[in-house]
């Protein structure tokens, strides 16, 4: 059974109606969006009229967003604050009827067990006098096994008076009064009275001390229909397991209407919770009252009507926020859709208006020459620049085709066709091309042309824009010509037209990497005795043989040869391919043939030979990379066999060159370890046999212990230029142990090195010698081979020989008698001594021509007051000979061979006893 409710007022919300000129002004934007091409023309000049547009559009677009989510907002909290308040209404009605329906369970169960009693014939008895029993409701009710919570029952007469009673409470526990009991007495006497007229509620006493609800309920007792008495039962139920827990929203708590007076024994005035003297007062109208079933008892509802209304508005808010959000994404959605749809064609058109408007103006004032013809290719427009570039007015070459008045023969055909292909296809073109004027003279112009196309993509004509490039093209041909000369000269040599070194090499390059033969065959040539046709004829002469062997070079080389000049008098020829070393050595002797045959300069004659070094890359024995270095190794031996020679370079000479080749990797080591071992030969005076001095020798004592001859190094120092090098290293630790062996008692009168023409005019050497000289009686004489006196003539180098001669250096020329030295170069050098070459020396046991040689020279050295020294003496024959001759000096192996220190000083030891006993 539901309980009835008062009714709650309930509070009505208008939505409020937007005024008409908000619509109309929103209908107004719109239209100013959709009639752009109308409303742009009112606005400001001073605004940009794509952004104009973009502002009225997205101004409305927020006008009316904001406006469709205010009037959203407005009828949403129309409709909803009832809504909400009913679901209130409703939520406080449920609270109640639980509330109600609980504890109406709760007395209706011990009601039931009163009823019981109250029908029983001896409780019956004892209420109408017939019996005395006072314990008679103890013996029911433990009969019965009643609930715990029948603490205090009492059987009443129909005067109120108590006939049997059961209290289990303590005596601390709330108890009812008993003027509450007579009270309720005389209620349940009075509703039992009324029974005809209805259903009345009825009575019941009610009390709060906290979580505990004190109830005390009645039954009447009745007998044939009158009433008789009355059963009274207090009943402890826990509050707390009945009404709703207080959350500050719906607090709820119970009343009984017709309270008593006083509701028990020593209680304090009702508090909140409690019975309230409420049967004069009417509840207020924010209060709801609900009746219980049966029992003269109210469950009350006190919503917090602040709180709730609260409640309530954040709810609308959050409801009005989120339909507003989800309204905003489709007002966006529109908006990008309006903005694609509407704005920007607009702005397109607005930006084409004004570029139009801009290009007009440009055209007319560019300083580019500008053509517009239609699909015909006939002039429909010229600017003013094109009739100043031109020479034609713009009114002669209106319907005319540009070709026909501005090309001319010496008009590219090529470009020509590649602007008719192009105009053909509707494609863009840039072209350089050569014009004509009115007046017939020439111009170049940087053509620029591209079709016109309509807003469908239709084409509709032709632009061409074009620009006087003449000037700069006359710049570009002849930076293009001087760019050609450039490239020329770094690619040829200056004085004979041949190609260079640089060019040599892109052609090897390109002979190495050719994939149908790689294989690449050079001829080094290098011309013999040139120097001395500078020195003597002079350097123009010089000039005028290296180009007659240039032209020699060029009339003996076939197609797909190359014949270079790499520098001085070298040249090189790279053979064409498919020829290998026995057609470059036919052409070698072809080209040595005519180069040895006189060449007149003028008045004189000029004569020179040359040396030539073949070498291949065919046979896979040495690669493109090295071939350039062979035919090099090849060149010098070829020198060496006597000149104007032809070399091959073969597997033998490859295997020597591997070894010079280690050799040159190891020499900068073998100086900073001082792996070069001086080595002394005595020289001995031919008439006393005395010990006069020693020639120091180079070896190199490999670090495994072979000891090679100067031979096999010295000319490979040289070339790689270390000799001086070694020599310095040589000549240091000689001197060093050289002054060991003088402070042995043992005296070395002379000590000879051998020194070439550039360590001899080093200013350092001259240094040292002048302090040396000074601290040291080891005299010390420098062999200088004859070839360098023949060649060096040169003032600075006599001048260099002076100083060494002042410093106290004894000059000697070594291997005299081997090349070309004269008299009168004697005469100038003015050496201490000669060494006659022992190819002279080592004959004269057997050639009396030898002997008569010798003999004149030693004369000759007589008169010029210059010493002779001999090398090569083997035998005793020689010894006696050459003293016979008049020799001063011999060297050579019957005294003694090239020796270490420590032999030295045993053989300087041994010649000295030798002199002690003769003495």
């Amino acid at each position: 059974m539901r309980p009835p409710s008062r009714p709650v007022p309930r509070r009505n919300l208008t939505p409020t109606k937007p005024s008409a000129p908000g619509i109309c002004a929103l209908r107004n934007s719109l239209r100013m969006v959709v009639c752009h091409g109308a409303s742009g023309r009112t606005r400001s000049r001073s605004m940009n009229p794509a952004r104009a547009i973009k502002v009225r559009f997205w101004l409305t677009v927020s006008t009316v967003c904001a406006l469709a989510m205010a009037l959203t907002g407005l009828s949403v909290w129309a409709s909803a604050r009832p809504f909400v308040e009913e679901i209130q209404e409703r939520q406080i009605t449920k609270v109640a009827e639980n509330t109600v329906l609980q504890i109406y369970q709760s007395l209706q169960e011990h009601d039931l067990l009163m009823s019981f009693l109250a029908h029983q014939p001896e409780l019956i008895s004892v209420a109408l006098g017939y019996d005395d029993n006072a314990n008679i409701v103890r013996d029911y009710l433990e009969g019965l096994s009643a609930p715990a919570s029948f603490e205090v029952v009492t059987l009443f007469d129909f005067m109120g008076n108590p006939l049997s009673r059961l209290d289990s409470l303590d005596k601390d526990h709330f108890r009812f009064s008993s003027e509450v009991e007579q009270s309720l007495i005389e209620s349940t006497q009075s509703v039992f009275a009324d029974q005809g007229s209805g259903q009345p509620r009825r009575p019941i006493a009610f009390y709060s001390d906290g979580d505990t609800g004190h109830f005390l309920i009645s039954e009447p007792v009745q007998s044939g229909g009158a009433y008789q008495g009355a059963i009274l039962a207090q009943i402890d139920i826990n509050l707390a397991t009945v009404l709703p827990k207080s959350d500050g929203l719906f607090p709820t708590r119970l009343i009984a209407p017709t309270p008593p007076a006083n509701a028990g024994e020593g209680a304090d005035d009702i508090a909140a919770g409690g019975p309230a003297p409420l049967s004069s007062v009417r509840p207020p109208e924010d209060v709801r009252v609900f009746n219980i079933p049966n029992f003269a008892l109210d469950v009350i509802v006190t919503p917090n009507w602040a709180q709730l209304r609260s409640v309530s508005t954040r709810l609308v808010k959050e409801s009005v926020l989120a339909i507003g959000i989800s309204l905003l994404a489709p007002f966006l959605l529109l908006a990008w859709f309006g903005n694609r749809l509407l704005v920007k064609p607009h702005v397109l058109l607005a930006q084409q208006q004004k570029e139009l408007s801009e290009l007009a103006s440009v055209a007319r004032n560019a300083n580019d020459a500008i053509l517009m013809t239609g699909l015909d290719r006939r002039v429909m427009w010229v600017n003013p620049a094109f009739e100043t570039l031109s020479g034609f007015s713009a009114r002669s070459v209106i319907g005319q085709r540009p070709s026909t008045i501005l090309q001319g023969a010496e008009t590219d055909v090529s470009t020509i066709r590649a602007i008719s292909e192009a105009l053909r296809n509707y494609k863009p073109i840039k072209v350089e091309i050569l014009n004509y004027n009115r007046l017939g003279d020439r111009y170049w112009i940087s053509l620029s042309i591209t079709t016109l196309f309509d807003t469908s993509g239709k084409p509709y004509g032709f632009m061409a824009i074009s620009s006087d490039i003449t000037e700069q093209k006359l710049q570009s041909q002849r930076f293009m010509a001087a760019q050609l000369e450039i490239e020329h000269q770094s690619l040829h040599d200056a004085l004979t037209g041949l190609p260079n070194r640089r060019a040599l090499r892109d052609a090897l390059d390109a002979r190495a990497n050719d994939p149908e033969d790689s294989s690449v065959t050079l001829v080094r040539i290098d011309l013999d005795h040139f120097k001395f046709v500078n020195d003597t004829l002079g350097h123009a002469a010089g000039d005028h043989v290296l180009c007659e062997v240039a032209r020699i070079l060029k009339e003996e080389t076939k197609q797909g040869e190359v014949a270079a000049r790499i520098g001085g008098d070298e040249f090189i020829l790279l053979m064409s391919r498919g020829y290998g070393v026995e057609a470059a050595e036919a052409t070698a002797r072809r080209m040595l043939k005519r180069i040895q045959e006189p060449m007149k300069f003028g008045d004189m004659t000029a004569r020179v030979g040359a040396s030539f070094g073949i070498a291949t890359t065919s046979g896979g024995m040495i690669s493109a990379a090295e071939i350039n270095v062979a035919a090099d190794e090849a060149l010098y031996r070829a020198k060496d066999s006597g000149r104007n020679a032809i070399c091959i370079y073969t597997e033998e000479l490859h295997k020597e060159s591997l070894i010079r080749r280690d050799l040159v990797s190891r020499l900068p080591k073998a100086i900073r370890d001082l792996e070069f071992v001086p080595h002394y030969q005595p020289q001995v005076n031919a008439r006393t046999g005395e010990v006069v001095g020693v020639e120091v020798l180079s070896r190199w004592q490999l670090p495994g212990g072979e000891m090679l001859s100067p031979v096999a190094y010295l000319s490979i120092a040289k070339k790689v230029g270390l000799l001086g090098e070694v020599d310095s290293a040589l000549f240091r630790r000689a001197i060093d142990e050289l002054s060991r062996i003088n402070s042995d008692r043992i005296h070395v009168p002379k000590v000879s090195f051998n020194v070439t023409a550039e360590r001899l005019q080093d200013r350092k050497l001259l240094q040292y010698m002048r302090a040396f000289s000074q601290t040291s009686d080891i005299r010390i004489a420098f062999e200088i081979l004859e070839s360098v006196f023949v060649e060096e003539q040169s003032n600075s180098f006599m001048y260099h020989l002076d100083l060494l001669r002042e410093a106290g250096v004894a000059l000697q020329i070594d291997d005299f008698g081997s090349g070309h030295a004269s008299i009168i170069g004697l005469m100038h050098a003015r050496p201490d001594s000669l060494k006659i070459d022992q190819q002279l020396v080592i004959p004269v046991t057997q050639s009396e021509t030898a002997r008569s040689l010798l003999k004149s020279i030693v004369d000759i050295a007589n008169a010029l007051d210059i010493a002779v020294i001999a090398e090569g003496v083997e035998t005793y024959d020689h010894v006696r000979i050459l003293s016979e001759i008049g020799i001063d000096i011999l060297q050579g192996y019957y005294f003694a061979k090239p020796m270490k220190a420590e032999d030295l000083i045993i053989y300087l030891k041994v010649d000295q006893a030798k002199r002690q006993c003769l003495k």
